[in-house]
């Protein structure tokens, strides 16, 4: 998220408001909760879920990327059924993309071939392009080695994934500068919103009931 959707924003967001510096902290959503609730941060991008204030961003879906030469490469979407048996790379568990995939493989009654857990999606795309395995990885992942294929991944054809939101607690007055980035960053996702390219094939998910305006 922070190479494909905060990286092309904060240049303009930089020109518009020289006197605000960004600090940005990497994490897992549990992390970020964890952040925001204890006051470390103003805001968070993380998946929508109850507990705090929040607007929405966009949808990421649960991706399979494998070589283009791979039997699975072929097909429009990935079933879990077909990749369980397949050699895998996950995210660890705390990651929004593994916990949906943990949970499809847990509804199809399948246990999937694990070869490598890690933190970063960009390595286990890399692993992928040396024939490592497949990376399962969000959609909002940076891939862009064009011998590498990247399809969402599905349930009986249902979309794993969840709806990226930016949340505040509301316990807390946001400062103008954060709601103004907030504001802003709304407004580039409808525009420039990683991944789409990834989804063409794949069922909408469903949106959450929050408010976008």
């Amino acid at each position: 998220m922070i190479a494909t959707f905060l990286a092309p924003f904060l240049p303009h967001h930089r020109r518009r408001h020289p006197g605000v510096d960004v600090m940005l902290v990497e994490g897992s959503a549990t992390r970020q909760r964890s952040r925001l609730a204890g006051a470390e941060v103003h805001l968070t991008i993380m998946p929508a879920g109850p507990g705090f204030s929040r607007r929405i961003l966009g949808p990421v879906h649960a991706l399979a990327v494998m070589l283009t030469t791979h039997p699975l490469a072929r097909h429009k979407v990935a079933e879990v059924e077909a990749l369980a048996d397949q050699p895998l790379l996950l995210l660890q568990r705390e990651y929004g993309s593994r916990a949906w995939f943990d949970a499809a493989c847990e509804l199809a009654q399948v246990t999937p071939h694990i070869l490598m857990e890690c933190t970063t999606a960009h390595t286990l795309i890399e692993l992928a392009a040396v024939d490592h395995g497949i990376a399962i990885v969000p959609s909002t992942a940076m891939i862009r080695n064009p011998r590498l294929r990247a399809m969402p991944v599905v349930h009986r054809g249902v979309s794993l994934g969840q709806w990226s939101t930016v949340c505040w607690d509301s316990r807390r007055v946001l400062p103008s500068y954060a709601a103004q980035f907030a504001n802003e960053l709304v407004a580039h996702a409808r525009r420039a919103f990683p991944g789409r390219e990834y989804l063409k094939h794949a069922a909408p998910l469903a949106k959450p009931n929050l408010p976008i305006d």
